[in-house]
């Protein structure tokens, strides 16, 4: 049994319309989405998260570290679960453990390009096929009582451009929103976006459409916005060492003042915070593993930055993490 806060599933708009109300919301990231960063997004404006990418098959043979990623304590804001599978009976089990956990939204992704995920018929390999695709998000919709959502890229590759058929077939399965990422799986991030496949999408159903893919600052978001017609758009990439993004677009869309810069002593306070959640939910062993990817977000723009993370590689402990942080200057 999970140690974690409970949100009650609600009826099944409320929390679609969570999404479309913020604007913005932060996409699952394997391996970054974890309960501390979210805390920290939480704190810097974000207003609707989803949990890490969810292996069904994890929780379907009870994965102990799986079920971790279900657990929010503190976060507030994550009321939506992603899960990547191939096999339907073990994706609807673990579908229902989300759902009996309290989450709020349920998303299949489709999308994922990675080859650890593909290889397993996972993620985007479900582009190559929608039927398959339709009828698992069918399921989903019959049997959760809380929205089904599902994630998809523009498709395998430019020879292989089904986004059109697929989101077609993923509206007409009952899905509620469908997320499009308009790069293809061959591309993985590769090369600029084709938003304009956003916008056909928008034109082709009847459910919210959600746009990812380069929404790195308040201007591109805008410009997303603008150009496809799109009910929200996902953070991701965006966030990664720079969690304040959420109030940067905020205040843009609200005409206030964006304050581009932090200095270093506002960052260190930042850096400070996320270990800080990362070792009281992870351990202060996996806490300092995890942190070094962030630390390196943090402090992309630092002229020392590869020196910096030599000399993290060398810490022991929590106090000489502080002594670090003192000693860091621009």
């Amino acid at each position: 049994m999970l140690n974690s806060t409970l949100i009650n599933p609600v009826r099944k708009s409320c929390a679609i319309s969570q999404i479309i109300d913020s604007k913005i919301f932060m996409s699952p990231m394997s391996g970054i989405t974890d309960m501390p960063f979210r805390i920290i997004l939480q704190k810097h404006g974000c207003r609707f998260a989803f949990t890490e990418m969810i292996d069904a098959n994890g929780l379907f043979y009870n994965n102990r570290k799986t079920f971790t990623m279900l657990k929010r304590t503190e976060d507030a804001i994550t009321i939506g679960a992603q899960l990547v599978g191939s096999d339907i009976e073990k994706i609807i089990n673990a579908a229902k453990i989300c759902e009996e956990q309290g989450f709020r939204l349920l998303e299949l992704n489709a999308g994922c390009p990675a080859k650890k995920v593909i290889k397993d018929g996972k993620g985007s390999a479900l582009l190559k096929d929608p039927k398959k695709l339709g009828k698992v998000t069918e399921r989903l919709v019959k049997e959760l009582k809380i929205p089904v959502t599902v994630k998809i890229r523009s498709g395998w590759d430019d020879n292989n451009l089904n986004y059109a058929e697929t989101a077609k077939i993923i509206a007409n399965s009952g899905a509620a929103a469908i997320c499009i990422h308009p790069r293809t799986r061959k591309q993985m991030y590769k090369g600029k976006p084709n938003h304009s496949i956003i916008r056909e999408i928008k034109h082709l159903v009847k459910i919210p459409v959600f746009a990812s893919g380069n929404a790195f600052n308040p201007e591109t978001v805008m410009q997303i916005f603008s150009e496809t017609g799109c009910d929200a758009v996902a953070i991701a990439r965006g966030a990664l060492g720079r969690p304040w993004i959420f109030k940067q677009i905020y205040d843009s869309m609200n005409c206030i003042s964006v304050k581009t810069t932090l200095s270093l002593q506002e960052l260190k306070n930042i850096i400070h915070e996320h270990m800080s959640h990362s070792i009281n939910f992870h351990g202060e062993g996996r806490a300092f593993h995890i942190m070094y990817k962030h630390l390196q977000w943090y402090l992309k723009s630092h002229k020392n930055r590869i020196e910096i993370m030599r000399r993290y590689r060398e810490i022991k402990g929590i106090n000489k993490f502080q002594e670090f942080l003192n000693n860091l200057t621009d």
